[in-house]
C-alpha cells in the first residue's frame, strides 16, 4: 500500500531571516514556489528558533507530501520485511540463550 513521502524543498539552519513583513512574505513565497503545483496543498513550512554556537538562528524547512513511487514502495517494503526477519532472529537467539541458561 502506497504511503506519502515527505520531500524537503528547502532546509536551512542559519537563515538570515527577513524582518519586514513584505520581505518575510516574499521569502516564504519563494520557498513554496519550489513545490510542484500538484502538491502545493500538502506543502508545510516549519520555522523554529535555535541556538547555534551561542547565537540565535532560525531553522526553516519547507516540505511537501506526495505518494511514493513504485520503486520507493518496493524498497520500503523490502526494508520492513528485513527488519521483521532481523527482529525475529534476534528474539530466537535470545530465547535459545535464556532457555540454555534457565532451562525449559
Amino acid at each position: 500500500m502506497k504511503q506519502n513521502k515527505y520531500i524537503p524543498v528547502f532546509e536551512d539552519d542559519c537563515v538570515v531571516f527577513p524582518t519586514k513583513e513584505v520581505e518575510v512574505l516574499a521569502f516564504i513565497r519563494s520557498k513554496f514556489r519550489r513545490v510542484p503545483n500538484e502538491f502545493r496543498e500538502t506543502a508545510r513550512i516549519s520555522i523554529d528558533a535555535i541556538d547555534s554556537h551561542g547565537f540565535e538562528a532560525i531553522k526553516v524547512q519547507v516540505v511537501y507530501a506526495r505518494p511514493e513511487t513504485d520503486a520507493e514502495e518496493a524498497e520500503r517494503e523490502r526494508l520492513e520485511a528485513f527488519s521483521v526477519k532481523s527482529t525475529e532472529q534476534r528474539e530466537r537467539e535470545e530465547y535459545e540463550r535464556l532457555k540454555e541458561k534457565y532451562g525449559d
